[in-house]
This record gives structure tokens, sequence and C-alpha cells, in this order.
């Protein structure tokens, strides 16, 4: 992938979107990458698994459209514990999901974004959104939110306020770090 500012585009899209999550804040993060980087993806995903594995922290294609590629950065440890909370396996259930290992899940879910076409609703129990709040986002069809962030906010608006400012803080720091040159290795917490 082309280098910006001596970083590939794949690494700077990392740190701008995925910070929470290299950060140990979140399960998970997702963005897109522009299919004319396709043909370079693969090695790119690669290359900063081989630095980030080590840290509990593992980047993939979900999914891909004739746009865009859809990469999922997750750490592995707080994705089950995402994936196992009883309300979450409930919702998680009623899309299909029989097993509640993280790599079934991860299948299932890179099924659903591909039949979908667009995000399927569970995606925010992957990404640390509380279950009860996907819940009644699906729910209500994503209305009557009480507040709006991360994520769309019905329940522990509270938690929710403290959690964004600490997401807000950690991308600030992320960015700034990343300008100042510090290695993705250094930016990554262990888990």
């Amino acid at each position: 992938m082309t280098p910006v500012a001596g970083r590939s585009l794949l690494e700077k899209l990392l740190i701008e979107n995925a910070s929470g999550t290299l950060a140990g804040l979140k399960a998970a993060s997702v963005f897109n990458v522009r299919a004319d980087f396709r043909p370079e993806i693969d090695e790119e995903i690669s290359r900063l698994n081989e630095v980030l594995n080590p840290k509990g922290v593992f980047v993939c294609r979900i999914s891909e459209n004739p746009k865009y590629t859809l990469i999922l950065v997750y750490r592995r440890s707080l994705l089950g514990k995402a994936l196992k909370n009883q309300e979450a396996r409930q919702i998680l259930k009623e899309f299909g999901y029989s097993e509640c290992s993280s790599e079934a899940c991860l299948q299932h879910l890179s099924e659903r974004l591909t039949a979908c076409g667009s995000f399927p609703h569970e995606l925010g129990i992957f990404l640390g959104y509380p279950a009860a709040d996907v819940r009644e986002y699906i729910k209500n069809k994503g209305g009557g939110c009480r507040l709006c962030g991360f994520w769309k906010v019905y329940c522990n608006e509270q938690e929710a306020l403290e959690l964004f400012r600490k997401y807000r803080i950690c991308n600030r720091i992320y960015r700034r770090a990343m300008n100042a040159g510090l290695s993705l290795s250094v930016l990554t917490v262990t888990a």
C-alpha cells in the first residue's frame, strides 16, 4: 500500500479508526479500505498481524464489495467476553449464530455482511456496544435513542458518555503519537 508519512495507508487507517481497540478500550473496530488497494491488502494484513498478534490484536478482511473492503480489528480476549455475555448470546442466536466461539461468530458475521449488503444490527455486539443498546436499536429500528455518539444509546447514558469521552481522548493521543512517528508496536497495548 502507498506509504503515508512513512506508514502504509492501512496502518494509518488502523490508527485513526481502531485506536480504542489498539489501546484495549474496545473489543473491535471496523473501517473501510477502497477497492483500489485490494491487490496489496492481504500482504499488508499479514504484515500487521505479525506485529499485532503477539499483543492480542488481530486484523482481518471481514467483507468486501466492488467499492470497499471492510476490515475488522479485534482483541480476541475482549471479543470472546463480549460474545459470551448472556444478552448478547440471545441476540446473536436470533440472527442464526449457533456457536459462541469467536472464530465461528466472525465467520457467520462475514456471511451476514455479504448477505445483507449492509451492516447487520448485531455488529454492535462485536464492536463491544452494550447488548441492551443493541437490543433497543433493533427493537426501535434505530429511532428514539437517548443519545447518539459512537453508537445509539438507549440505556446507561452516563456510562456511554464516559466511554465516548475516553474514545475521543484515545483517538487524539494516538493521532499525535502517529504524527510523532511512534511505531504501531509501541502504540498497541499488550493484552
